[in-house]
């Protein structure tokens, strides 16, 4: 099988799950257990069909995902799932079909490893998140693979580099980090649906060395480069928490503060010396004029942390019309300017939802990488004139729109300047 057919049979089996209605929109969780649980038998030296009567059925499935949490360490993982509960004898030939199908595939893919099937998955888990299908909580948004691609790239990730992702969701930027070589991988996540499909995500993609959990403040981890898009309004940071508040307190920042501006202290906190972040925000943290924002900016600025900001196009998030930026940032003193970047102007424009294109996202990489000038689309700023600013960072201070030409209507005009001739040649009669 090619990959291709690879996804669409996978997506076929999601879209059956789907259809039994004590499942519905939670399909991508049980397809995410259905597929951990039958590579799992089938892997047992005696490995059978395990498609029986229904009661055995669910039984077999449920007591292999027992096994996967206690292999996986994890009390939590599919600890909500229990196909017992949600297959019954009126949805159990639709179910029965399921499992028949996975079992295949799984067999039919052997000799390509967890590959094609690892492939297929994230084609499912986009095409889920497109149709708004994948619980993420409010102002919270999946990320669309084109923007993850960019974001890694802006990080030199090598083999057994450590990467962190404050906000995991679904796992998407540790995956994508994962293709550059063996990484140690951490991320929160406290929602368990996010938190299932995340880890089958990152077991079918080969990712062993890896922690996701609700990370406490005190066990945070300390690695070269942190990843992310975190939700802008949902603050899940425990407020009254000394820990956090003294943290937070060495950057000027409050508990009462935005959310994203506590995940950048948070990133910050855990990135090593010299480690790398990549980040997206809304355009308000650039300019905020509230306290703490405020004062976090000039810490950035004043310490020379920010290396690039980099504006990016609107309706690129499914849920959202808001346009957002990319932030670099190096925890390393530099002198160096800031790098401006407005890709907001350059995208595919599509009927719901824009996108970047190979060409889009190879001219970011390569203006970040050389800290090229490109006549209205980067510019390097210095901090002495951010500070003359007030470290007011919108980008639109420092990088000008050019004004856009008046059309010219030629019809129109050889209409207008005929009519004037006419009129000059009714004047002239009359004067002579």
């Amino acid at each position: 099988m090619n990959q291709k057919q690879v996804n669409s049979k996978l997506n076929e089996i999601a879209m059956q799950l789907k259809s039994i209605d004590t499942i519905g929109l939670n399909y991508m969780e049980y397809l995410a257990a259905l597929i951990y649980a039958i590579y799992g038998i089938e892997q047992e030296p005696n490995n059978f069909l395990i498609v029986k009567e229904l009661v055995y059925t669910v039984q077999i499935l449920d007591e292999q995902l027992y096994k996967i949490r206690k292999n996986e360490r994890s009390e939590k993982l599919f600890i909500n799932i229990r196909f017992r509960e949600v297959i019954k004898n009126e949805n159990y030939l639709i179910f029965k079909k399921c499992v028949l199908q996975m079992e295949e595939l799984v067999k039919n893919t052997q000799e390509y490893g967890k590959k094609l099937i690892a492939e297929a998955f994230e084609d499912a888990i986009t095409k889920a998140a497109k149709n708004n299908e994948i619980s993420f909580q409010n102002t919270e948004y999946y990320t669309p693979n084109e923007i993850v691609k960019t974001m890694i790239d802006l990080l030199p990730i090598r083999n057994n580099s450590s990467i962190y992702n404050p906000a995991c969701g679904v796992g998407n930027f540790l995956v994508e980090s994962a293709k550059l070589g063996n990484i140690y991988a951490f991320g929160d996540e406290n929602n368990i649906s996010n938190y299932n499909i995340c880890m089958t995500n990152l077991w079918l993609h080969k990712i062993e060395n890896k922690k996701i959990d609700d990370i406490k403040i005190d066990k945070m981890p300390k690695v070269d480069y942190v990843v992310a898009n975190p939700p802008f309004a949902i603050n899940n940071m425990q407020k009254d928490n000394k820990e956090l508040n003294h943290m937070l307190n060495r950057y000027g920042v409050s508990e009462n503060a935005s959310s994203y501006s506590k995940f950048i202290v948070k990133m910050l906190e855990s990135v090593h010396e010299g480690g790398k972040i990549s980040v997206i925000l809304p355009h308000g943290f650039l300019f905020k004029k509230t306290i703490s924002e405020h004062n976090l900016r000039r810490y950035l600025v004043e310490n020379g942390y920010i290396e690039a900001i980099i504006s990016l196009p609107e309706k690129m998030f499914n849920g959202t019309k808001i346009p957002v930026i990319i932030l670099v940032l190096q925890k390393k003193h530099r002198e160096s300017d800031i790098l401006y970047i407005d890709a907001s102007k350059e995208y595919i424009k599509g009927r719901k939802l824009n996108s970047l294109s190979e060409e889009n996202q190879s001219k970011i990489i390569e203006t970040y990488e050389n800290k090229s000038e490109i006549p209205n689309y980067s510019i390097k700023v210095g901090a002495e004139i951010i500070r003359k600013n007030d470290y007011n960072l919108n980008i639109k201070k420092y990088l000008k729109s050019p004004k856009k030409e008046k059309s010219v209507n030629i019809k129109n005009e050889k209409q207008e300047l005929q009519r004037l001739e006419d009129e000059r040649e009714v004047i002239e009669r009359k004067n002579r």
